[in-house]
């Protein structure tokens, strides 16, 4: 008699076989699942360590703003209007201590108004050239490259007012409500303040700020001579842009991958530079997005980088006038 398995014997084999392959293939699943979520993981960190230092070499450099090695990038260039990258020749010794960089005026009213003409110690065009170099480079700051530039080429503590050669305010600079910043390009201030006071850079930058951008609309506005502000003097018809509006349309999208393979989770930054409270701010949005999912996850950075002014003298845009 030959020994076999019953029918029972056999239909228990098969069920546990069944079972133990089930086991091992949910164990099988579960394991690649971690090993791929694993690799996402690790190719998302390199991911961000990659935008960190990509937006750290962005911001450094200037490059979505002025590449040096790319003649179709410096759309800042102009010199039709306020660029910031537009070449200017001046004095470059700024020097807050040399009585050049002086401010000649009184602190509070309208000086050419109620203490006198103060034209008579500074204004463009004075005979003296340490009393005419103050209005002078801030004219010419101003109307070469614009406001943001005005606030990083001139001394901390430079007062932010100027006489033309007829001794009158000039307009740009008589502190008060920018309605139109093409037509009628002023600093701003804060509203509840008395408007023909002379301000520093705290005082104009008091819950206002001032940006750079390539966006071609703000630029065609005019936003290289005007600023952004959390207030509103005339409702709708002011022409004023918001701080809100500054941190949405004043930035530069980058993609430092943009030959990755498909299946990589999508990485872009978002590039800032501006002006607010008394403080200069280079921000990036390091922003991580799954191909799949759609799931993001963004780092905000704020990092210690080059000045305007810095970034200008290494591509050789700053050129000293003639003895």
């Amino acid at each position: 008699m030959r020994a076999a398995f019953t029918l029972i014997e056999a239909l228990i084999a098969v069920g546990l076989s069944v079972v133990i392959c089930g086991a091992a293939y949910a164990a099988l699943r579960a394991t690649t699942q971690c090993v791929a979520r694993a690799e996402r993981l690790a190719i998302e960190n390199r991911l961000l360590r990659a935008g960190v230092g990509a937006a750290m070499d962005q911001l450094d450099f200037w490059t979505p703003w002025d590449d040096p090695g790319d003649p179709s990038r410096q759309p800042l260039r102009g010199t039709s209007f306020a660029a910031p990258f537009a070449p200017l020749t001046v004095d470059r010794d700024l020097d807050p201590s040399r009585p050049h960089a002086w401010w000649r005026g009184m602190p509070t009213g309208n000086p050419y108004k109620t203490y006198g003409d103060a034209a008579l110690v500074s204004r463009v065009g004075h005979p003296d050239p340490e009393r005419r170099w103050l209005p002078e480079t801030m004219t010419t700051v101003a109307r070469t490259l614009g406001n943001y530039a005005l606030l990083d080429y001139l001394p901390a503590n430079t007062v932010y007012q100027a006489f033309g050669e007829d001794g009158v305010e000039l307009a740009e600079f008589a502190v008060c409500e920018m309605t139109d910043p093409r037509a009628r390009p002023r600093l701003s201030v804060p509203i509840g303040v008395t408007n023909d006071m002379p301000r520093d850079i705290s005082g104009l930058t008091f819950a206002a700020g001032y940006a750079i951008t390539t966006d071609p609309a703000l630029v065609a506005a005019g936003v290289d001579r005007g600023g952004f502000a959390d207030y509103r003097l005339y409702g709708p018809l002011d022409a004023r842009w918001t701080t809100a509006e500054m941190h949405a349309r004043c930035v530069e999208r980058v993609a430092p991958l943009p030959v990755a393979p498909t299946h990589w989770p999508r990485l872009s930054l978002g590039l800032r530079r501006f002006v607010y409270f008394n403080r200069w701010v280079s921000l990036a949005e390091v922003r991580i997005a799954d191909p799949v999912s759609g799931a993001q996850m963004k780092l905000h950075l704020t990092l210690a980088t080059t000045t305007l002014r810095g970034a200008r003298q290494q591509r050789g845009l700053d050129r000293d006038p003639a003895p």
